[in-house]
């Protein structure tokens, strides 16, 4: 179960840095698994997006990376959630799910959007479960979205 799980909006791209690198050998896309491509993204998500870490037993559990200011769409993007493999199932996922669209709801995104590989079954379902519909399919990628104002 979630017991215990701590929250924490990380803004510091080094602590959103070594999050992901903890993290990392559960990303299902591991051409992203490199030193590079992550400082990338901690700098990204540091300046332009909201990171949220979970702990467990003072272990890091997983995070959501997302962005809440595209004010023209009012649409939020969520850019990853990872769950480290031996917290998954125990609701850590859908709980920074949850607080993903609350903060995107407190920004004025009307819906949430995000882009998953089609061979990562796992996460379609997950999100399907959570309220997201598919909008659109490219290449080896399915669009979904979710209406916040439901």
């Amino acid at each position: 179960m979630e017991d215990c799980v701590v929250y924490e909006k990380v803004t510091s791209h080094k602590e959103i840095e070594s999050v992901m690198i903890n993290c990392s050998s559960d990303f299902f896309d591991q051409s992203i698994n490199n030193p590079e491509t992550i400082k990338s993204l901690a700098l990204k998500f540091a300046e332009y997006g909201t990171f949220i870490c979970a702990r467990k037993e003072e272990r890091i559990a997983g995070f959501v990376a997302f962005y809440a200011n595209d004010k023209f769409k009012c649409c939020g993007f969520l850019s990853m959630i990872i769950i480290s493999h031996q917290f998954r199932g125990g609701g850590i996922g859908s709980s920074l799910l949850r607080r993903c669209s609350e903060q995107c709801k407190k920004s004025g995104m009307t819906t949430l959007r995000l882009e998953v590989n089609e061979k990562n079954e796992r996460a379609i379902l997950f999100y399907k479960k959570n309220g997201f519909k598919e909008i659109s399919k490219k290449d080896t990628s399915f669009f979904l979205e979710k209406n916040l104002l439901i």
